[in-house]
């Protein structure tokens, strides 16, 4: 059943993208933009994916959603790690 609040969601997640590319100069001030934005793009994706899967009677477009959001997770963990180490490093060598 096509849940509003998915859908929504899935709206939202997809403007959001847009405005993330639209505006790449204010947002290149984050460090490593690039993956955290593929981040969001692939949790998007599992958004979509979830509005999606009402018009699949198989379960192609469910795991599709479930590697999204798996991947998505992933690709923000390594980005926490490199932005957060490359921190500590700079204040590491700062210290010496």
């Amino acid at each position: 059943m096509l849940e509003e609040r998915e859908v929504i969601v899935a709206i939202g997640a997809a403007m959001l993208i847009l405005y993330w590319r639209w505006n790449r100069r204010s947002v290149a001030s984050i460090p490593n933009a690039n993956i955290l934005f593929l981040a969001f793009a692939l949790f998007a994706s599992g958004l979509i994916c979830s509005v999606l899967e009402v018009f699949d009677s198989t379960n192609v477009i469910n795991t599709v959603q479930h590697g999204c959001a798996s991947l998505s997770m992933v690709f923000l963990a390594v980005w926490s790690w490199m932005t957060f180490m490359a921190a500590s490093d700079v204040e590491d060598a700062e210290s010496v």
